[in-house]
């Protein structure tokens, strides 16, 4: 195998205090450069920036794949890598000690430091110590978070109340102790009791925001998050806890010792923050029912309302004999839109969709298409992975990631907006005086034009992915026979349905009384084609792929239940209605008789007075009863 003649520089530091420290990224690359140019050799660097690897394992570590996918190379692989100390690829002795073996299966000449002199990984003795270095520097780092630990431990115990890090809002530190900040304990009492009398998040941090003396500790904006945190936090309560935290490589928090309660000065009193604690669990409680209900259908996420561009939300009702819908929300989250409800009658859907109805179209019609272009599809899938074999490295969860930041950097810049078009009107009603008018107006509009920026980043990295990572993932894995779709759970047909589908518009035609649906796939799927694209060496016809569309209109006729119903259900509904009428039943001792026996009225609801009644007004005749 031929030399290529170059180096790997490997830059790392653990934490921002260390950037322009004696080991710092900066003295990183001038030596490492240096030792380069010294010895003739060419060079790759990979800087991997500020990166703690106390839980951190090497797959999260995308500079350290990409080393060792280039080492891997077969075609131009990298046989030298510098470091500035061998404690740089981790200090986990298990984690680094993987890195370790690569170089040594692959033969790597690891240099350190300004020697030129290089390890030699093949020799048992060289490849030891380094595996010895490697141990120490892990118990090192082990102990030194040990002590670290025991010291705050101690402090706390020995009556300090404070023992670093970001001071709580509404408290300043004297002599190692936590006290009332005067100004900052007033504001926290109130944000607590406008809570407890029913004000939203959002309505707290708009009241917030209006006064520019007030900011967080560590924005110059407040966030829900942060406001939900506080409402949350025994501090304010005169508890503060404090017990150590251990992260484990797979993310989960491993709790050492047992808990210590300090005790400090009390902002909120009991009563305040138990109603407070009551109303964060109810909502609490909404919200994990909602999500639970949004993995019974198919399209949740998908679906969109044309006017407002709101998902559509799920309702399930079948608990108290209703239908399942998807519906508009115009209406809702006036915080959204500037504190401008959309009106009704501009809603585009005032008529809901039924979840069960919906899903099935929508997924017929998926399968249908793929059915027929399959030939089409699978020379598409032999050309993309040819062309972007590398896309693969690229994670869908990494979109997804940029795609929560967009959203929220979204929902920012709307509700910085609209805080700047509220403070307009105090300056003009004079609620609140010019000058700091004009300072909320600045910092708010500061605010919004970094916001922009970073968006405008975000969607650049996110076009780069969202085309081809998904549909290249779903092309690797795709079933052969689409039809058995159908018959796989739910949460499989979920996920297939989004590697096709980006999402859905929904209309309501009020004339024709249907919904109009058009779906954005991912790729051009609808009437693709392929053409003869002449020979290859061998003699065999090369295609040339021709995408189809990637939009597809829909209609969903919506039709009362009662149009389309089973002859059975209602032949064997009236059998049993009359049968127990005959035997004196009263018709609420009937309704609950079929309720018990899971006898649905023609609407799949349950039965009641009312439309036991109706039913039999309707259907029961003497020309329907059986004889």
């Amino acid at each position: 195998m031929k030399d290529n003649n170059k180096i790997g520089l490997f830059f790392r530091v653990s934490s921002e205090q260390q950037v322009t420290k004696g080991s710092g990224l900066d003295n990183q690359k001038r030596m490492g450069r240096e030792l380069a140019k010294k010895l003739g050799f060419e060079i790759e660097e990979f800087d991997e920036g500020v990166q703690s690897t106390h839980t951190t394992t090497i797959d999260d570590r995308e500079v350290v794949l990409r080393l060792l996918r280039r080492i891997e190379d077969k075609k131009e692989p990298l046989r030298r890598v510098w470091v500035y100390n061998t404690d740089r690829f981790g200090r986990n002795s298990l984690e680094s000690s993987k890195i370790i073996q690569t170089f040594h299966i692959y033969d790597v000449k690891v240099y350190q430091g300004d020697s030129t002199t290089p390890k030699d990984l093949s020799s048992f003795t060289d490849k030891f110590m380094m595996d010895i270095f490697s141990v120490i520097a892990s118990y090192d780092n082990s102990l030194r978070r040990m002590r670290a630990n025991d010291g705050k431990r101690n402090s706390l115990l020995r009556g300090n109340t404070y023992v670093g890090g970001t001071v709580p809002f509404g408290f300043k530190v004297i002599n190692k102790n936590i006290v009332f900040n005067e100004e900052e304990s007033t504001i926290v009492l109130e944000l607590f009791k406008k809570y407890s009398k029913n004000e939203s998040t959002i309505e707290l941090k708009k009241w917030l925001d209006r006064n520019p003396n007030i900011k967080p500790r560590r924005s110059v904006t407040w966030s829900l998050g942060t406001i939900q945190k506080m409402l949350k936090n025994t501090i304010y309560n005169g508890i503060q806890k404090w017990q150590w935290k251990d992260k484990l490589p797979n993310g989960e928090i491993k709790l050492l010792g047992d808990p210590i309660n300090v005790k400090v000065p009390k902002i909120v009193d009991d009563d305040t923050f138990n109603i407070v604690q009551r109303k964060i669990s109810e909502i609490t409680y909404i919200r994990v029912r909602n999500t639970t209900n949004k993995n019974k259908s198919l399209l949740s996420g998908l679906l969109k309302c044309n006017k407002c561009n709101l998902q559509l939300s799920n309702r399930y009702r079948e608990n108290i004999g209703m239908g399942n819908h998807y519906y508009g929300r115009c209406t809702e989250h006036q915080w959204r839109t500037n504190d401008k409800k959309i009106p009704k009658s501009e809603c585009l859907v005032k008529k809901s969709l039924r979840i069960e109805e919906t899903d099935e179209l929508v997924l017929n019609t998926l399968i249908d298409l793929i059915q027929k272009s399959s030939t089409i599809r699978e020379e598409y899938r032999i050309r993309l992975l040819n062309q972007k074999e590398n896309d693969k490295d690229i994670s869908i969860e990494k979109s997804s990631k940029i795609r929560k930041k967009i959203k929220v950097l979204n929902n920012s810049i709307d509700s910085l907006e609209n805080k700047v078009a509220v403070t307009e009107v105090q300056k003009v009603t004079k609620e609140i005086s010019k000058s700091i008018g004009n300072k909320i107006i600045s910092i708010s509009n500061d605010e919004i034009h970094k916001k922009i920026e970073e968006l405008e980043d975000l969607e650049s990295k996110l076009s780069i992915l969202k085309d081809s990572s998904k549909f290249i993932d779903w092309l690797d894995n795709m079933s052969k026979d689409v039809n058995s779709i159908k018959t796989k759970p739910k949460d499989y047909q979920r996920n297939w349905i989004r590697q096709f589908i980006r999402g859905v518009s929904v209309e309501y035609d009020d004339k024709t009384k249907s919904h109009n649906l058009e779906i954005n796939f991912h790729v051009g799927l609808v009437n693709d084609t392929y053409e003869r694209d002449g020979r290859d060496q061998k003699g065999d016809l090369i295609y040339k792929i021709i995408e189809g569309n990637r939009n597809m209109k829909l209609t969903h006729k919506w039709v009362k239940r009662t149009e389309f119903i089973d002859e059975n259900y209602l032949k064997n509904t009236i059998i049993q209605i009359k049968k127990l009428k005959d035997k004196g039943y009263s018709n609420v001792q009937i309704c609950k008789n079929l309720n018990e026996n899971k006898i649905k009225t023609v609407r799949n609801r349950l039965w009641n007075k009312g439309s036991l009644i109706k039913f039999r007004n309707k259907y029961i005749t003497p020309e329907t009863i059986p004889k």
